[in-house]
């Protein structure tokens, strides 16, 4: 399946697919309103984006669009924005402790959540979305990394740090245990009415949400546990995110107490592991089974494949698998920079560790001693696995 899909710039013809997304995504997925108008406008802006000749980071916003060849269809999107926080409002709880005296003159902390508005200077991954269909296939993988295939090809564009907003806990019905306990009471309105009047501005959050500190202790318990944690559709973009290199930050997002990401550009590992390509071939069979993202194209004419591939690292040349993709990325010119899809996994050899038998311990020998020397010999020979 994998290999019949592209990923493009955002195109204004996509816009009836994107919508179609849109439908079938749940509430809380902000950044993919299910208004027609609102998608129109992300795609223009997207166009503007990849046309302009940028020296520094504005407010730019990169869309990407994931095509099923088959079908000739939009089956996801992913996008980055280059600098959030800097031309529009910015609010995220912080996670903190509130200390005090008891009456025993001990000291008490309590979790609370204060307001920020400082932005965070950063770029942003937002917008990852993939039809269901499609999950458990590596294509979600595959919509992620290209966008540190591109920031890596124009890192002019983007900030030196990169966040990522994840989504809360949510329910089906669109109704939100965080908000329904702690917002609603101050804006009035539902969940989903929050989240579609979000998507045409953030100005009404000003007005309604509360200043004050909030003590989490004072919560419901079912609304304590679901700080900071995920939507389970969510959970393999966490996972994702966290074997790049991302750290969870003290940072939520104020309607539904999702977390936020965060990392260096140049310490991520996808970023690190783009590679140009100087030679390019096409092979109808491989002894290699490792998938690599390609890129064919210029300025903001590109196209990404993700394909079986051969590499030979000190040339920087690859040797990629005949596909539909590959036929399609070749019409937009040779390979210009690819990338694993997944880090190389190296392994020590496997050494076997002899466990104490407790019948050879001689009565002139503590337990500790021979312990102890057991242990040295483990730490010693213990084979570890690291990703490069």
């Amino acid at each position: 399946m994998i290999e019949n899909l592209i990923v493009r710039p955002v195109e204004i013809n996509d816009l009836e697919d994107i919508y179609e997304l849109s439908l079938s995504a749940q509430s809380g997925l902000s950044t993919l309103p299910k208004d027609k108008l609102l998608i129109r406008e992300k795609i223009q802006k997207s166009l503007d984006s990849f046309k302009q000749n940028v020296t520094k980071p504005k407010d730019e916003l990169y869309l990407f669009a994931m095509v099923d060849l088959i079908i000739k269809k939009v089956i996801g999107v992913s996008a980055i924005l280059a600098n959030v926080g800097n031309y529009d409002s910015f609010y995220s709880y912080e996670q903190g402790e509130s200390h005090h005296k008891d009456s025993k003159h001990s000291r008490l902390s309590h979790h609370v959540l204060n307001l920020s508005r400082e932005p965070f200077q950063s770029s942003e991954l937002c917008t990852l979305y993939l039809h269901p269909q499609y999950r458990h296939s590596g294509a979600g993988r595959f919509l992620s990394l290209v966008r540190f295939l591109y920031m890596a090809n124009h890192s002019n564009r983007f900030r030196s740090s990169v966040i990522a907003e994840l989504r809360g806990v949510s329910n089906e019905d669109g109704s939100c245990p965080f908000w329904d306990v702690v917002m609603k009471p101050f804006f009035e309105m539902s969940f989903s009415e929050a989240d579609k009047l979000s998507q045409d501005s953030n100005d009404f959050i000003e007005e309604y949400i509360p200043k004050s500190p909030i003590f989490v202790d004072l919560l419901p318990h079912s609304v304590q546990a679901i700080i900071g944690q995920v939507h389970p559709l969510t959970a393999a973009a966490e996972k994702l995110l966290i074997s790049e290199g991302f750290s969870k930050t003290n940072y939520l997002d104020v309607f539904d107490a999702g977390p936020k990401y965060a990392a260096k550009l140049e310490q991520i590992k996808a970023y690190n592991r783009v590679k140009p390509c100087e030679l390019s071939t096409i092979s109808s069979a491989l002894g290699s089974k490792n998938m690599y993202i390609v890129c064919s194209g210029t300025n903001d004419h590109f196209i990404y494949g993700c394909v079986q591939a051969r590499e030979q690292g000190a040339l920087n040349s690859l040797s990629v698998k005949e596909t539909l993709s590959m036929k399609t990325l070749f019409d937009y010119g040779n390979i210009m920079s690819y990338m694993r899809l997944h880090p190389k996994v190296r392994r020590s050899n496997q050494v076997t560790v002899s466990s104490i038998n407790k019948m050879t311990v001689s009565h002139s020998q503590s337990f500790s001693n021979v312990f102890s020397k057991w242990h040295d010999r483990v730490v010693r020979d213990e084979h570890y696995t690291f990703y490069r």
